[in-house]
């Protein structure tokens, strides 16, 4: 979705309010196709003071399996996110070989991850929410956060059932450890 702003930048208190979709399901992330849904976008773009505001909401359709249980797990994740706008004319090399000084001069500062640089007042939100979102999507995801997960003995799906495994037994892998523990004892 491509965003016309240059009403936005010129006029100080305009506000344009926007709604859209974003399709991630190609999206390959952890070795899985997470996004099952197309991610519904609603925000708007204002100027404030001469400051213009990205302020957005994402709702995400996320479908993976349980890091615990290996069970297949959907949720809603819901995300705000926020940018200032920077506006870049782009006119000719010359032009650009500013705007890229600019922007590295702009970049070293530390709120830069805040700033989206908007070429010719015309913004690609749908590039803008792929990274937000991909930066925001979890790397543990979890069916429930009381999930009891497998036995690590036989890997049965201890949320289904229960096993008679012994867990008395320590890990034979923790032998070492245990063994300088014991020695530290004495």
């Amino acid at each position: 979705m491509q965003l016309e702003l240059k009403q936005v930048f010129s006029e100080e208190g305009f506000r344009l309010s926007f709604e859209g979709e974003l399709d991630l399901s190609d999206e390959e992330l952890y070795g899985a196709f997470p996004y099952v849904k197309p991610i519904i976008l609603r925000g708007t773009v204002e100027n404030k003071s001469a400051v213009v505001m990205l302020r957005y909401h994402a709702s995400v359709g996320f479908s993976r399996e349980c890091d615990r249980c290996l069970d297949p797990a959907e949720a809603m994740l819901e995300y705000d996110f926020e940018h200032v706008l920077v506006a870049v004319e782009e006119k000719g090399k010359h032009a650009a070989a500013k705007k890229n000084q600019d922007e590295s001069d702009i970049l070293s500062d530390d709120r830069s991850d805040e700033l989206v640089f908007v070429p010719d007042f015309r913004l690609e939100l749908d590039d803008v929410a792929r990274e937000d979102i991909l930066l925001e999507t979890p790397t543990r995801f979890l069916c429930r956060q009381e999930c009891k997960g497998l036995c690590p003995k036989c890997g049965c799906n201890l949320n289904h059932a229960q096993c008679n495994c012994d867990l008395s037994q320590p890990d034979p892998r923790l032998a070492a450890l245990r063994d300088l523990l014991s020695g530290a004892d004495e």
